[in-house]
């Protein structure tokens, strides 16, 4: 097209979209223009949106999105249920753990205590009244432990 440096007024938007689609295309602004207008040519001016065929391709669009919420659901439920899980089981290892340090700590510091006080207190057999209340102790206190084991185990299933 020979460029006779006609001036025509169009709308802003008009102007973007002529500048970008000639940038797309590597092509003169009045080629693109030229383009244009032959299209429209032999269309007579007239554009008749193909109602039927946008309405297929909207379907199959509306469809593929919904397959991929569902996806998306899927995945989602599927990470909901990782995460209750990995902190149900750091909660079944911590109570474990607490459990566990309670019962040997404990029974080393009651005992020690034991001893103390009745190294404190003296008397003929103190050692054996020492030994027979820790015997006890250990017996009462294990089957403590096992008491809340179970109950531990228990509350997990």
């Amino acid at each position: 097209m020979a460029d006779n440096a006609t001036t025509v007024r169009v709308q802003p938007y008009t102007k973007e979209l002529i500048s970008k689609h000639s940038k797309r295309l590597g092509i003169s602004q009045g080629d693109l223009i030229e383009k244009a207008i032959t299209v429209a040519e032999k269309l007579g001016f007239e554009y008749d949106l193909p109602l039927g065929e946008i309405k297929k391709m909207q379907v199959s669009e509306t469809n593929r999105l919904i397959g991929f919420l569902k996806t998306q659901d899927k995945n989602l439920r599927q990470t909901e249920e990782n995460i209750y899980h990995f902190f149900r089981k750091n909660l079944h290892d911590d109570r474990r753990a607490v459990l566990e340090y309670f019962y040997f700590r404990s029974k080393q510091q009651i005992g020690e205590m034991a001893m103390e006080f009745y190294r404190e207190k003296g008397g003929e057999n103190s050692e054996k009244v020492a030994q027979l209340f820790m015997e006890r102790f250990s017996t009462f206190f294990d089957e403590n432990y096992r008491i809340l084991l179970r109950e531990h185990h228990n509350e997990l299933k």
